[in-house]
């Protein structure tokens, strides 16, 4: 959405003003118009002593009327030119808000997906080891629990946060697919191919919110 545009010379916003002023005034000069023209017939048929005297007054009163409404919309234009630039501004504004708070929330949500994917997607797990998979789990844990309170600060969507943080069995693909071969542990390659899911939603979510695709 463009910046509204304001006349940039005198000249420009006096012809502004009487675009602004001037439709209405002339059409209030049609209206009075047929309003004299209904009149005109309707003494010309029942009181003919009166048409004359209504043809004479007709043209004055017709220019009368439409002088005072272009008076009283030349001195009301400018309020109205300026209340539609304020609204198209206004509106600009809320858009180009908007989008500063959107990309503000991508950039947090961001900083979140690059430490998971360093420190525990790549985070090296040896299958023999009950150790690092316990160090896998507690890691995935408090970087979960860190992603939501995030999302919940951000004030994002419920089936935003749901699609990064609820999974089922259903939901999680072969862990051989995705890489994952932890031959004589299956649990650490389910939670690796879990992590990788949950960094895939992210990422989306990431991409809902940047106005530059960011991932």
């Amino acid at each position: 959405m463009d910046e509204p545009s304001l006349p940039g010379t005198p000249t420009e916003f006096a012809r502004l003003w009487l675009r602004v002023a001037f439709p209405k005034a002339w059409a209030s000069l049609g209206a009075i118009l047929v309003v004299l023209g209904v009149a005109s017939l309707y003494v010309s048929t029942n009181h003919r002593d009166w048409s004359e005297r209504l043809s004479d007054l007709g043209w004055q009163l017709a220019l009368g009327v439409f002088l005072l409404v272009f008076v009283f919309r030349t001195f009301v234009a400018p309020y109205e030119i300026y209340r539609s630039l304020k609204i198209d501004r206004d509106r600009l504004h809320a858009v180009v808000d908007t989008k500063r708070k959107n990309q503000a929330v991508a950039e947090r949500l961001l900083a979140l997906y690059q430490s998971g994917t360093h420190d525990v997607a790549n985070m090296t797990v040896d299958p023999h080891y009950a150790e690092d998979r316990l160090k896998f789990g507690k890691h995935a844990h408090d970087w979960l629990t860190s992603l939501r309170s995030e999302m919940l600060a951000c004030e994002c969507l419920p089936q935003e946060l749901s699609a990064v943080t609820d999974f089922s069995a259903a939901d999680i693909p072969d862990p051989a697919s995705l890489g994952y071969l932890y031959p004589g542990n299956p649990v650490i390659a389910l939670e690796k191919a879990q992590f990788a899911m949950r960094l895939r939603a992210l990422k989306r979510v990431i991409n809902s919110y940047s106005e530059y695709n960011v991932l």
